[in-house]
């Protein structure tokens, strides 16, 4: 007897387990939610109810729409470009990558040259291949990391590894496979410190260092920042060649200067004024 209440009691236990993960899971969890929640208590309670009522309605929306997003099943092909910018996030991006990448979800192939040298024309041949091989494409889920590899004035980037992008971007799309150009870009101020931090720091002070201008436009490019003294000055042409450059790109995301991730209203591509910073 004592041993059917000690598993019933063990079957009530597990029951109240599950429905608190329930309730857990279908409790609207958004920070800003409860922030909202919390300022209506003493001032203007009433009044406020209606409007929290209304939010709480539209995070449960959203929560459902995130869990709807993890569920999705991954992709029967999807290649990713990720175009690397220094000092931009991308480090820390990389680290999430390389985690999915152990659990299988894709493979994952970092510090491909942005110059189109050896390592990056040995993967766009074997992708061409693979698109003219009957079935080559099944099961495909690759994610390329585009960094490091920068011309003193000549943008590699642009008139040489874009145009390959883009065609082998077309190619697999054509032959049903998801195929996407991204990058990150910061909010100019933070990234200029970065760079400052990382590679001149204990060498020149920060008050007396001259960095190259438009950082982040010369790097999407193909163009160092490095030696800053001796770099050339970008011209009209350059920031055309941004603009249609990002224009290409299916996704360009920022970090503001609080560290958020910022989504440009036309999520295609930034805007002219972020791209020339």
């Amino acid at each position: 007897m004592q041993a059917g209440l000690a598993r019933r009691g063990g079957r009530g236990k597990l029951a109240a387990l599950a429905l608190v993960l329930l309730l857990l899971a279908a409790a609207p969890t958004h920070a800003g939610w409860r922030r909202r929640r919390g300022r209506g208590k003493g001032r203007g309670r009433g009044r406020n109810r209606g409007r929290d009522d209304r939010w709480s309605i539209a995070d449960v929306a959203v929560s459902a729409r995130n869990r709807s997003l993890v569920l999705m099943p991954l992709p029967k092909c999807s290649v990713v470009f990720f175009h690397h910018i220094e000092k931009t996030a991308g480090t820390t991006l990389r680290a999430v990558f390389q985690r999915s990448a152990q659990l299988g979800e894709f493979d994952l192939f970092s510090f491909v040259n942005r110059q189109h040298r050896l390592s990056m024309q040995i993967l766009l041949a074997n992708l061409d291949r693979l698109v003219r091989t009957p079935g080559g494409l099944d099961n495909l889920r690759l994610l390329v990391e585009i960094h490091i590899g920068a011309d003193l004035s000549h943008p590699y980037f642009f008139l040489y590894t874009l145009p390959s992008l883009l065609l082998i971007r077309s190619r697999l799309r054509a032959a049903g496979c998801a195929c996407h150009l991204v990058s990150l870009l910061r909010y100019p101020l933070l990234q200029h410190l970065s760079w400052h931090g990382h590679f001149c720091a204990g060498r020149v002070p920060l008050c007396f260092w001259r960095g190259a201008p438009n950082c982040q436009a010369r790097l999407s490019l193909g163009i160092t920042c490095h030696d800053s003294a001796a770099v050339p000055e970008l011209r009209g042409h350059h920031e055309g060649a941004v603009r249609s450059m990002w224009e290409a790109f299916d996704l360009v995301s920022g970090l503001t200067k609080h560290g958020r991730l910022h989504q440009p209203p036309n999520w295609r591509h930034a805007t002219s004024e972020d791209s020339a910073r």
